[in-house]
């Protein structure tokens, strides 16, 4: 289960080691690790998930000899989806619990980017190559390197070509986009992570929960700390719902580690008032 976060805070120190432990696993391209960091998931809950992803990679690795990329995917296919029930999650797609791995492994159902980890995770515990390809719209999976096939986790694990994906992505866009190549390159763990983090975060603005949105930029900010995009936010929210001392942290974090910026700018105009604020607090 995830973590109950407490209401009183936005940011605590378990909070601060569970980035840290984020962070390290990221350096590491560990997705797993990350992932259950993000969720601070305890240790029955990494055990649960741990033994259920060993047992469906043990269970894949029982099928026949599979050489080749489509007979790996197939398998994989057979196993996850047809044995243990693992779908995409039509009814409640932007539920937060469908981008938690935790929750996704329990429930066997997720958003195509979370059953793409699965995937992987499961794919690799059985010895094939199964790598997340982050095409834009839809997330989906390649199994068998370079050569190998696409499989789109989300609708049953059908296998894709190139020119499939390509029509899904028009489909997808609505003909109003320009299709790219790259666009079915393989994602590297950092850019995973951070799909997945906007991805809560519009799932958290969506039930206008406050403090696991906060909590979700802070861990975004963390991937993106180049720009000063998500710590504004980080900001804003805090300021907004009255958490001050957690607004003029940030604030003053804005202004020294963006000096030059508009969103530094607009901080330090805020600090003015939130040092007010926190004084007539006292």
């Amino acid at each position: 289960m995830i973590r109950e976060i407490s209401q009183d805070v936005l940011w605590s120190p378990e909070d601060d080691k569970a980035l840290a432990s984020f962070l390290k696993a990221t350096l590491q391209h560990a997705l797993l690790e990350a992932l259950l960091h993000l969720e601070r998931a305890d240790s029955s809950d990494r055990s649960v998930c741990l033994t259920q992803l060993a047992a469906w990679g043990e269970r894949v690795q029982m099928a026949e000899e599979c050489a080749q990329p489509h007979a790996q995917a197939e398998v994989l296919r057979r196993v996850l989806v047809e044995e243990m029930d693992l779908q995409g999650d039509t009814e409640s797609y932007h539920q937060p619990q469908n981008s938690y791995i935790s929750r996704v492994i329990l429930r066997r159902r997720g958003l195509p980017i979370s059953l793409a980890v699965v995937w992987m995770e499961v794919g690799q515990r059985a010895g094939f190559r199964v790598e997340g390809v982050g095409m834009p719209g839809h997330f989906l999976v390649r199994v068998g390197g370079e050569k190998g096939v696409f499989v789109d986790a989300f609708h049953g694990g059908e296998i894709l070509s190139r020119e499939e994906c390509k029509e899904r992505f028009r489909s997808l866009s609505h003909g109003r986009a320009f299709w790219e190549e790259r666009f079915l390159d393989v994602t590297p763990t950092r850019n995973i992570l951070e799909r997945i983090l906007r991805n809560l975060s519009y799932a958290y603005l969506k039930q206008q929960e406050v403090v696991p949105f906060y909590r979700i930029h802070r861990f975004l900010w963390s991937l993106t700390s180049h720009e000063p995009t998500a710590l504004m936010a980080c900001m804003q929210i805090a300021e907004r719902f009255g958490y001050v001392e957690q607004a003029l942290e940030d604030a003053e974090l804005l202004s020294q580690r963006y000096p030059d910026t508009k969103e530094a700018q607009l901080a330090t105009h805020h600090l003015t008032s939130l040092y007010h604020q926190k004084h007539s607090m006292n």
